[in-house]
């Protein structure tokens, strides 16, 4: 019972880091297209206030960021089963951390004198943060290295400009922080029973077609009279294939329908 349960165990961890790694991959292109806008957006606003060569800049290394994890979204796509699942997720998580840098530096480096500006910079960097509860919900690793520094820089430069209005922003960031951190830790709970139970449902109809393949009498599920499924020993009473009876009517199984 044990070595069965061990061996379960390991089935379902396994479940679980294939199923979170490939609901990563398959929200990144999303992710990489949302963040290509939101920065060319936040550039767009920020020129009115900002020196154009310290912004094209912080672009370009945005672009260089997203087109590395780009590459790694392709490579994933084309080697997936080739690689531990784990060690996946350690290169995503880098990827995460890497593009979440620029905007952690975003409130410290191009902190305009106008207060709307701030407000501006906050407000992305909250949405970025909040948008990855979502896309980056398979992975606690990944969420957590983009978000907590881009929210723990934005606290600290309004608590750095000091004054009520800032302190009590600076404040907020934090609380922010803590709430999409549990938020996201719910979220990927739920997932992760979700690929379990998945997992647990795959392994069950495994064994039980094992066993309907392995009878030694004729077995066939009809519903309305039709085939939805049976095993080699009925293949080989009737002679026909599984595919040759599939949807068929039970009516073919006799010579005629008086019989039937």
């Amino acid at each position: 019972m044990g070595e069965s349960d061990g061996s379960l165990r390991q089935y379902r961890l396994q479940a679980v880091d294939a199923g979170r790694v490939s609901a990563l991959f398959r929200h990144a292109p999303a992710s990489l297209v949302v963040t290509f806008i939101v920065a060319a957006i936040t550039v767009a606003v920020l020129s009115a206030a900002l020196p154009l060569r310290s912004l094209a800049t912080w672009f370009a290394a945005v672009i260089l960021i997203l087109a590395v994890r780009l590459a790694l979204v392709l490579r994933y796509r084309r080697q997936a089963g080739g690689i531990e699942p784990r060690t996946w997720e350690n290169w995503y998580t880098l990827g995460a951390a890497a593009q979440g840098a620029p905007w952690s530096v975003l409130p410290f480096v191009f902190a305009p004198s106008a207060f709307e500006y701030d407000v501006f910079i906050a407000f992305v960097i909250g949405g970025m943060a909040l948008g990855a509860v979502g896309m980056l919900g398979a992975s606690r690793r990944a969420f957590l290295v983009f978000a907590t520094p881009m929210l723990l820089a934005q606290a600290g430069a309004f608590l750095w400009q000091g004054g009520t209005l800032h302190t009590a922003m600076g404040a907020l960031s934090l609380v922010l922080l803590a709430a999409l951190a549990r938020i996201h830790r719910d979220l990927n709970g739920a997932l992760v029973q979700n690929i379990q139970r998945g997992a647990d449902n795959e392994r069950l109809l495994a064994e039980q077609r094992g066993l309907l393949d392995a009878a030694t009498v004729g077995i066939a599920f009809v519903k309305d009279d039709r085939v939805v499924d049976c095993n080699p020993e009925f293949e080989r009473i009737l002679g026909r294939t599984r595919t040759e009876l599939m949807e068929q009517s039970s009516l073919t199984w006799f010579p005629d329908e008086a019989a039937w």
